[in-house]
């Protein structure tokens, strides 16, 4: 384990004894913004012991070297209040002529909205869908949590080595504030569904209803459940403030877990199938040796370049060392395609003759191979397939046991030292998959994407709702 993410660990003790209020009755500040002062006091540890350059704008609570070298006195502006999207207009003139039992309140536009639209289709006339439009929060004991709030900055402050400390705490409790509601705020629906709780508008209305004794549904994303990483990020995020918890796969062993547990109890968690792996998974549980040559269709599936948003633990390494590593795969005399990340900021460098642009789910069966460094929503696709994969493993995420002995039998897993010759590394990870030319079997795929009881997430989110 490194420096960054032993600091890292060290904060999130920090931070987990300054909770007060763990029953989501009261509603705690600290608990709110979690994950906020994790990247907050990480990333300012990441950028002050690094002797790369971080230039990019502040993007609070990530940092810039500046603000790290001289902290200056930010001033936040009172965030702007959200307007009702048009799609939620037509719903709600169209329901208005109804009479509804049950209004429930969907959270985002994105994963929580769009993706769940066939769940608004086939209950339309059962329950009334709302738009939520929470920014703020009102905390009760608003001075006392903000006195407790202080002292914990100063306690972090100390652990990576403030010494001008005042506007570093200023900061944030300024950052905080504007998030703060000076009269209270309360749900207007029954029931909030949203995506993943590491959104901090997300987890606002979370809070919000569950200081009220409402039920919040926290739908995962990603098509693998998220505890094949042991990492506080999924514990005090995605299994934090929401009463039930839709998941992928099976039943897992929580007995296993060493960091990510949540704030509180686990909440109820309910099981089902990714549909996009559903539809090709069949059976692959036995993946075949092939023999890796120039003409194999090759693809490589890098994760995203995290610029100025770096935070612990086992996130990431940084933007130049990542590159160095992408132009060592790249430099390979085989018929790699690079497939580069949606959200990448960084376009591939100039030499990289087959950039992939399309959405890997629309080709991911074009390929004969895969490379891969990173555990994601990519990775839970490719070995959900029946191609062979190698995976560089790059020191960057912390897998569950369980999830990584079944990883290392479905993929040719390669440890990779950065102290050394990068590009022998990689040729030797090839002669070696070539030599030994074992076969692999796939019980990951079932055991994290697919449900024993072959639900759709629609099917589960009306189970939940006919209970309640």
């Amino acid at each position: 384990m490194n420096n960054t993410d032993l600091k890292s660990l060290e904060i999130k003790k920090l931070i987990e004894s300054s909770i007060v209020y763990k029953d989501h009755i009261t509603i705690d500040l600290i608990g709110i913004f979690f994950h906020q002062l994790m990247i907050y006091a990480t990333n300012f540890y990441i950028i002050k012991n690094n002797k790369k350059n971080y230039i990019g704008k502040i993007n609070f609570p990530f940092l810039n070297n500046e603000y790290v070298k001289e902290i200056p006195k930010l001033n936040f502006d009172d965030n702007i209040k959200r307007k009702t999207s048009a799609i939620h207009k037509i719903i709600k003139f169209i329901q208005f002529f109804f009479s509804f039992s049950t209004s429930i309140d969907i959270e985002g536009e994105g994963n929580a909205f769009f993706e769940k639209k066939n769940f608004i289709v086939r209950n339309f006339f059962k329950y009334k869908f709302n738009q939520t439009l929470n920014k703020k929060i009102f905390i009760k004991d608003k001075t006392e949590q903000i006195y407790n709030l202080q002292i914990l900055l100063e306690k972090i402050a100390i652990s990576i080595d403030i010494k001008e400390k005042d506007d570093f705490i200023l900061n944030f409790i300024k950052y905080v504030n504007s998030y703060i509601s000076q009269k209270p705020v309360f749900s207007k629906s029954d029931i909030l569904i949203v995506g993943s709780n590491t959104n901090l508008i997300s987890r606002i209305n979370s809070a919000i209803y569950l200081s009220q004794g409402k039920k919040v549904i926290c739908i995962s994303h990603g098509e693998h459940s998220p505890y094949v990483i042991d990492e506080p990020s999924t514990g005090y995020g995605e299994f934090s403030y929401c009463s039930d918890y839709i998941n992928f796969g099976r039943e897992l062993d929580y007995s296993q877990l060493k960091y990510a547990f949540p704030i509180t109890k686990l909440p109820t968690i309910h099981y089902r199938n990714s549909k996009i792996i559903k539809s090709y998974y069949k059976n692959n549980k036995n993946i075949k040796y092939i023999n890796l040559k120039n003409s194999t269709k090759i693809l490589y599936i890098p994760t995203i370049f995290s610029g100025n948003a770096r935070y612990g633990p086992f996130r990431d390494i940084e933007d130049d060392l990542y590159q160095k590593w992408q132009n060592s795969i790249m430099s390979l005399d085989y018929n790699i395609n690079y497939k580069i990340h949606p959200k990448n900021k960084i376009e591939p460098q100039s030499n990289y003759q087959k950039i992939v642009r399309k959405n890997l789910k629309d080709i991911l069966n074009k390929y004969d191979f895969y490379l891969l460094d990173y555990i994601s929503t990519a990775s839970a696709l490719c070995v959900a397939t029946d191609k062979p994969i190698i995976y560089f493993n790059l020191g960057q995420r912390n897998l569950l046991k369980e999830a990584k002995e079944l990883l290392k039998k479905r993929t040719f897993w390669v440890d990779i030292d950065f102290d050394k010759d990068l590009s022998f590394q990689i040729n030797k990870a090839i002669k070696d998959f070539n030599e030994i030319k074992k076969s692999y079997v796939n019980h990951y795929t079932e055991k994290y994407s697919l449900s024993e009881n072959n639900k759709s997430t629609i099917d589960i989110l009306e189970e939940i709702l006919n209970k309640t």
